[in-house]
């Protein structure tokens, strides 16, 4: 009894196997095929060709998702940015849209209004009439009353000693007050695609409504840095204003210590090609810089930093700035490189075509380097293509497909993709061949069914063989008890 109990329960097992392993072994291809990628592309396919580098990556200042991730790095900036320009490739970013007090750095737009509208050499006669009304103790050079100077000198002494007086006197030259100035300032961003900022004022001194991002900062930077005057300017070590009509030569060094190694020789860089950095108690320490090293153009900007004194209440402890840009600055060049990734006429890959006699080698039409790890290997890469469909014939640059590079989680790069040679249609219309995704999505769907009916069909011959195993079995049982009992009769 117990054998027999034993083979009706496994003709059971393979009965219900039969019954259940089609949808069990669909359920288990389906999991497999929604397996969610965590190192590679992301699962929004939606985005247009030019925006996915853009909003699931690096690409420009724009970009949402920083190589280097947005990670706080830094003990105390409110906001940082780190950007390769010649790649357009954003390494890092930390609160980069978050809107605080620019400060000081609400001159840089100040200088370059000035060097945009006026000659170097033209003659500024500065007035008494909004220099007088300056906070005590603010930054200045102590400009006169009918002193006259050059817009050459102005804007010296505006970038390299944050003169608050010489961003008036600029100003009231430029649009004959203030606050005209300070519309021209906001027009002037707003060209350069800056949404998070507003200025009121030509200097930055503290005000609730003079706002702006690093991510904008570092827009009116790259921008600024496009001018060669102010690119010369920023780099200055020194400066020297003639006597004028009211006053003797002024003579003053950078306050940029990135720069300029005669003050503080620790935060001396020779990778930093220029800049510009700003301190007040209320906007705290910050700084934007040009750095090269490594094939990399780098721009760097911190905001809102903590300044910290000695007890005797002047004497700087820590610059905040200082040590925040040079910690990123370290950061970024010990850790990141700049690479090609694809190369114009680089045979990436074939696509089918339907219709056509051969497959197509798509090409790209141009170089792209970006900023990688310094570890990484080219394998490290994904390329993710896409195609429509496509169809003979083809003719040598036609476009077939557009590619995504990505590292990680972070999209590089997108490119266009070119036919490398023609493809001429076959002389059998009729055969459709199936192209890229079509094509594997039909395999895939081939192969699960294959899969699914032969363990559908393996499942009923074991039962068939359990079942008649077990018929068997009781058939020869009965025979012998048959025999026993004419066995006993005949006894």
């Amino acid at each position: 009894m117990k054998k027999r109990s034993i083979l009706f329960r496994l003709a059971a097992l393979w009965l219900a196997l039969v019954c259940f392993a089609p949808g069990a072994l669909a359920e288990a291809v389906t999991e497999e095929t929604q397996y969610v990628i965590t190192d590679g592309p992301s699962a929004n396919r939606e985005l247009a060709f030019g925006s996915v580098c853009i909003l699931n990556g690096c690409r420009t200042i724009d970009g949402y998702v920083p190589l280097g991730g947005s990670d706080r790095r830094l003990d105390s900036a409110q906001a940082a940015i780190a950007f390769e320009r010649s790649t357009g490739t954003l390494v890092y970013a930390y609160n980069p849209d978050t809107r605080l007090s620019p400060g000081g750095l609400t001159k840089m737009v100040t200088a370059l209004l000035a060097i945009e509208y006026c000659d170097l050499q033209d003659v500024v006669t500065v007035s008494s009439r909004n220099i007088s009304r300056l906070p005590g103790g603010t930054q200045n050079v102590n400009l006169k009353e009918a002193e006259q100077l050059t817009v050459n000198d102005l804007i010296h002494c505006l970038i390299m000693q944050g003169a608050n007086d010489a961003a008036i006197a600029l100003a009231e030259h430029i649009a004959g007050n203030q606050e005209a100035f300070v519309s021209m300032m906001n027009g002037r961003v707003r060209q350069m695609g800056c949404t998070n900022t507003n200025f009121t004022n030509v200097h930055g001194l503290d005000s609730g409504q003079n706002v702006t991002t690093a991510r904008d900062m570092a827009r009116i930077f790259i921008e600024a840095t496009r001018n060669e005057t102010f690119r010369n300017l920023i780099a200055e070590t020194s400066y020297t204003v003639p006597a004028t009509n009211r006053s003797d030569a002024r003579s003053f060094e950078s306050q940029n210590y990135l720069v300029d190694s005669k003050n503080i020789q620790k935060f001396y860089d020779t990778r930093v090609t220029g800049g510009m950095q700003s301190a007040s108690t209320n906007s705290g320490a910050s700084l934007v810089c040009t750095a090269e090293y490594r094939n990399m153009d780098m721009i760097f900007v911190v905001m809102g930093c903590t300044r910290q004194l000695y007890d005797n209440g002047w004497q700087v402890k820590v610059y905040g700035n200082f040590e925040e840009a040079q910690s990123l600055i370290n950061f970024v060049f010990n850790t990141y490189k700049s690479n090609r990734i694809l190369y114009n006429g680089q045979a990436l890959k074939q696509f089918s075509v339907s219709g056509g006699e051969s497959n197509v080698v798509a090409e790209p039409h141009l170089d792209l380097d970006s900023v990688l790890p310094s570890d990484a290997q080219m394998s490290n890469l994904i390329m993710e293509y896409t195609d429509k469909g496509l169809t003979a014939p083809i003719n040598k640059g036609d476009l077939v497909a557009t590619v995504e590079v990505w590292y990680r989680n972070t999209c590089l790069h997108e490119a266009e993709l070119y036919a490398m040679s023609d493809v001429r249609a076959t002389s059998n219309s009729g055969m459709q061949v199936l192209g890229g995704a079509d094509r594997r999505d039909a395999e895939s769907r081939l192969s699960r069914i294959v899969l699914i009916v032969c363990v559908s069909i393996l499942a009923a011959v074991g039962g068939y063989l359990a079942i008649n195993y077990i018929l068997r079995v009781r058939r020869r049982a009965k025979t012998r008890r048959r025999r026993n009992k004419n066995r006993r009769r005949s006894d």
